[in-house]
């Protein structure tokens, strides 16, 4: 099975960690990222990958009735995003490493029009800098330094399909990592829901304005009768006595509620 596609091939296609050498693929974090690019645009490998709930995300298999991610019921895991590899070195701690690198085709795009104004990325490092915009979305600033003559160890260069094959055996290689993979997507997925349900209830409370009511005899209400509760009537219930607003991290079960409400 091959995932990547070349950079001809690619033109075709219509669909819409630190230090050391690694055995998995870089990406660009936030702030600056500095790199020289170490294979020319017709070496890249362009691919489609999508969100692995447990752990580093996996390739495409481009086959979208029977790839484990497009047909997966998580909808987040059922998108893929377009990403582009090549060799790039970096440097950690004072020594240059080459490891594969993968980047948003916004920043290869950027790079190639380079590229085609001065016929080589090879030749100068990069100061890649992420950064999230107002609407939540990333975007890429990308900064050309100085000429530099040091010639790149080609020895160490790497084929991104072999990391490509890698990650995707990481999550679907065998019969067991497969069951993993779709119980933590499913797990996920109703994470997501639960956490959409909480935002309705929120929501709903915020707009709700009923009449005031005379007050009812108040009750001690116990620990077991609380935990006993729906998560988001427990979410309803901090607001109206005064807890304030249930840390996400704490909003997931109705016990992770309850022992929050029990620490303050």
């Amino acid at each position: 099975m091959r995932f990547g596609k070349s950079a001809e091939e690619a033109a075709t296609d219509t669909r819409g960690g630190d230090g050391g050498e690694l055995s998995f693929m870089k990406y660009m974090k936030d702030g600056d990222n500095i790199l020289r690019v170490a294979d020319e645009p017709d070496k890249w490998v362009y691919y489609w990958e999508h969100f692995n709930p447990d752990g580093n995300p996996f390739p495409c298999t481009n086959e979208r009735d029977t790839c484990p991610g497009c047909t997966s019921d998580n909808e987040k895991m059922s998108k893929a995003s377009r990403k582009v590899a090549f060799n790039a070195v970096s440097e950690y701690d004072g020594k240059a490493y080459v490891n594969v690198w993968k980047v948003p085709k916004t920043v290869s795009d950027k790079l190639k029009t380079r590229y085609e104004r001065l016929g080589t990325v090879t030749d100068r490092y990069y100061i890649v800098t992420r950064f999230k915009k107002d609407n939540g979305f990333y975007d890429y600033d990308v900064e050309g330094q100085d000429k530099t003559s040091d010639p790149i160890d080609t020895d160490r260069l790497r084929d991104p399909e072999e990391l490509l094959v890698a990650a995707y055996d990481e999550a679907w290689g065998n019969s067991a990592k497969a069951a993993t993979t779709s119980a933590k997507a499913s797990q996920a997925k109703a994470e997501a829901s639960l956490e959409d349900q909480l935002a309705a209830e929120a929501r709903r409370t915020r707009i709700k304005r009923e009449e005031p009511k005379d007050p009812e005899p108040e009750r001690e209400v116990t620990e077991a009768e609380l935990r006993a509760m729906e998560p988001w009537d427990l979410v309803k219930l901090c607001k109206d006595e005064g807890y304030g607003e249930v840390p996400q991290e704490h909003a997931k079960t109705s016990d992770s509620i309850v022992d929050w409400m029990l620490s303050q």
